[in-house]
C-alpha cells in the first residue's frame, strides 16, 4: 500500500507565541466552562491548555503533521501483515488526550431541574457539581487547536465506548459475554494508551474504533444493514464478513460494527465487537485497501478495509442496535462540533497576525481588516457558547428538557459550528492571498482540518437530514427546545422575530424538506444569540445579534458593523 504525501509538510501546526496557555488566554472559554457546570475542573483544564499551547506541543504537531500513519499490507517478503505505524509524535499527543479522558466513557448522567437555555447552571446542582462532559470538551477543544489527526482515536473511543455502554445496559446476554464485554468495557476506559499490537486480553488498556460502511460513520436507525453476520457457538458469537469498510482509527485494539442477519433480513441491526487480533495473535480476518479520500488531519486516521470472516462478540440484544447508535451519533457530534469550534478559535489567533500584517498595506486595507477579525472573533464566541451548551445537556441527561436540547440540537450544533468554521477559514484565505499570506500564516493546514471535519459527519445534507428526521419522530422535543428558546429571547424585539421565522418554517410542511437546511441555521443562530444576551458582553451580543438575527441575507464577512464596537471585541478575542 503506497502513502500519499501529507499537505503543507513545511507549515507550522499554529502560529503565534509560544509557551501560552490556551485556556488562560480565552475569556470566552473560561466562562463557558464555569456557566455551564465544570468550574471545579477549572484547574485541571487550565494545566492542559499550557500544554496545548507550549512550543514542546506544538512541535509534536507539526512533527504529527509531517509524518501521517503508515499502512502496510505486506512485509518484504509478501506476507499479508496488515501493520498501522504511527509516529512517535502522534502517539505522544495521543497519550495526552488519553490522559485527559477524551477516550473513556462519561459515567452517569446527572439528573437536574430544567435550564433554559439563557440561563447558568445554579451553584449546588448536580451540573455544577458534575460537568464531566463539559469538561471533556474543553479538553477537545484546546487539543484541536494542535489538529484533529492525534484527536480520531479517544473520539472514536469515546463514541464506541458510549454505544457499548448503552447496549450492555439493557441487554439480558448470558454472564460469560457480560464479563467480556465489561472487561472491554474496563480496560478501554483506562487513561492510559497503549499502543503495542497485542491481542487484547494480554493488554491493560484497550482503545476502540469504530467500522462503517459509508459516511455519515453512524447509519440512521432503519437504514440498510452495511454488514453480514451469521450466529455461531458459543451463543453470543459471530463471523464477520464485509466490503468496502471505513475505519476510523484501524489502529484501535477493537472495533464496533454494525451488522445484520442474513438469515432474518427484516431483524434490527445488532452491534458486534470485533477485535483487531485474535487470541493466539493472528490477523482477525482484516485488510487494509486504500486510504479513506479524507484530507486534513483525519486523513491520517481513517481507511477503507475488508474483513473476512472476523471473529466478534454481539453486543447488546441482536437486532436493538438502534438506541445505542443513537447515543454513539450525540457523542460523535459533539466531539466534531467542539474540534470545528477548537479550529475556529485557532482562526481568531491567526487573524491577530493578519492584521499586523494589514497594517503594512496601507491604513484602507488595516480599516478593512477590523471589522473582519470582529466578524470572525464573534462567531467563534457564539460557536463556543453552542457547543458548551449542548455538552451541559449531556451532563443533564435526567432531565427531559435537557434530552430535548439535546436531541434537536446536536446536528443543528454541528452544522451551524462546522458551517462557520469552513466560512470563516475560506474568508481568511481569501483576505490574505493578496498579500501572500496564506502559507505564511498557516492558514491551509487549518481549513484542510476544518473541511475534513465536515466530510467526516456526513456533509450538511446527512446532517440536514438528521435535523429533518428529529422533526418527524420527535416532535415534542422539537415543541420543548422553541418554548425554551422564546423564554430566553425574552423582550428583545430581534430575538423574537427570529423565533418567529422559525415558527412560520414549521407552520409550513409542505417544504419542511426543502427550508430544512434554513431551519437548522435560524435554530444555531438563535440559540448562540440568546446565550450571548444573557452571559458575554454588550458589544458581543449586539454584534452577533445585529448581523445575525436582525440581518436577513447577509453573505459578506466584516460587512455591518461599522458602527459596532470592534476595539472593544476583539480585545476580549485576543486577551490584551
Amino acid at each position: 500500500m503506497t502513502d500519499e504525501p501529507p499537505h503543507d509538510t513545511d507549515a507550522p501546526a499554529r502560529l503565534g507565541r509560544i509557551d501560552t496557555n490556551l485556556y488562560a488566554e480565552d475569556v470566552a472559554l473560561q466562562e463557558a466552562v464555569a456557566r455551564e457546570g465544570a468550574g471545579p475542573s477549572r484547574r485541571l483544564i487550565n494545566a492542559y491548555g499550557l500544554f496545548c499551547g507550549s512550543e514542546y506541543a506544538t512541535d509534536l504537531a507539526a512533527a504529527a503533521r509531517r509524518s501521517p500513519l503508515r499502512y502496510e499490507s505486506h512485509d518484504p517478503l509478501g506476507n499479508r501483515i496488515d501493520r498501522v505505524i504511527i509516529d512517535p509524535a502522534e502517539t505522544r499527543l495521543i497519550e495526552a488526550a488519553v490522559a485527559e479522558g477524551m477516550a473513556a466513557d462519561i459515567a452517569g448522567p446527572h439528573p437536574s431541574g430544567p435550564h433554559p437555555p439563557g440561563a447558568a447552571a445554579a451553584p449546588g446542582t448536580a451540573a455544577a457539581a458534575g460537568g464531566e462532559t463539559v469538561s471533556r470538551a474543553a479538553a477537545v477543544f484546546l487539543s484541536a487547536q494542535l489538529g484533529t489527526g492525534h484527536l480520531a482515536l479517544p473520539v472514536a473511543s469515546h463514541a464506541a465506548l458510549a454505544a457499548l455502554a448503552s447496549a450492555m445496559h439493557a441487554s439480558g446476554q448470558e454472564a460469560a459475554v457480560s464479563e467480556v464485554l465489561g472487561e472491554w468495557q474496563r480496560r478501554a476506559s483506562a487513561r492510559r494508551f497503549d499502543p503495542s499490537a497485542s491481542p487484547w486480553s494480554e493488554k491493560a488498556t484497550l482503545t476502540l474504533g469504530l467500522a462503517l460502511a459509508e459516511p455519515p460513520w453512524l447509519p440512521a436507525p432503519g437504514d440498510a444493514p452495511v454488514l453480514a453476520g451469521e450466529i455461531g457457538e458459543p451463543r453470543g458469537r459471530v463471523t464477520v464478513t464485509a466490503k468496502r469498510l471505513a475505519e476510523v482509527r484501524c489502529d484501535a485494539d477493537g472495533l464496533l460494527l454494525v451488522a445484520q442477519q442474513p438469515a432474518s433480513p427484516g431483524s434490527g441491526p445488532t452491534l458486534v465487537l470485533v477485535p483487531a487480533l485474535r487470541d493466539d495473535g493472528r490477523r482477525n480476518g482484516r485488510r487494509l485497501v486504500r486510504r479513506v479520500g479524507l484530507i486534513g488531519g483525519l486523513a491520517r486516521a481513517t481507511v477503507e478495509t475488508e474483513i473476512d470472516a472476523a471473529e466478534g462478540i454481539i453486543v447488546g440484544r441482536e437486532g436493538e442496535a438502534a438506541g445505542p447508535l443513537l447515543e454513539a451519533r450525540a457523542r460523535l457530534g459533539l466531539d466534531t462540533a467542539t474540534m470545528a469550534a477548537g479550529l475556529l478559535r485557532q482562526l481568531v489567533s491567526l487573524s491577530r497576525d493578519y492584521v499586523a500584517h494589514t497594517h503594512r498595506g496601507g491604513a484602507f486595507m488595516a480599516a478593512a481588516a477590523e471589522p473582519l477579525c470582529a466578524d470572525v472573533a464573534i462567531a467563534s464566541e457564539a460557536a463556543t457558547a453552542l457547543v458548551f451548551r449542548l455538552a451541559r445537556s449531556a451532563d443533564l441527561a435526567g432531565d427531559v428538557r435537557a434530552r430535548a436540547w439535546r436531541r434537536l440540537m446536536t446536528p443543528v450544533t454541528v452544522l451551524a459550528v462546522t458551517a462557520a468554521a469552513r466560512q470563516v477559514a475560506g474568508e481568511l484565505q481569501a483576505a490574505s492571498g493578496g498579500l501572500g499570506m496564506v502559507d505564511q500564516l498557516a492558514l491551509r493546514p487549518i481549513a484542510d482540518d476544518i473541511a475534513g471535519l465536515h466530510l467526516w459527519t456526513g456533509a450538511s445534507p446527512a446532517t440536514a437530514a438528521e435535523v429533518l428526521s428529529v422533526l418527524q419522530h420527535a416532535p415534542e422535543a422539537v415543541e420543548i427546545v422553541l418554548e425554551d428558546l422564546l423564554a430566553a429571547a425574552g423582550d428583545d424585539p430581534h430575538l423574537r422575530r427570529a423565533h418567529a421565522r422559525i415558527e412560520a418554517i414549521l407552520h409550513e410542511p409542505r417544504y419542511l424538506d426543502r427550508r430544512v437546511g434554513e431551519l437548522a441555521d435560524a435554530l444555531g443562530q438563535l440559540a448562540a444569540a440568546t446565550i450571548l444576551r444573557a452571559h458575554a458582553p454588550a458589544a458581543v451580543a449586539d454584534a452577533f445579534i445585529a448581523t445575525r438575527c436582525a440581518a436577513l441575507g447577509r453573505h459578506t464577512w466584516g460587512q455591518g458593523l461599522y458602527w459596532a464596537d470592534t476595539p472593544t471585541i476583539l480585545a476580549r478575542a485576543w486577551g490584551t
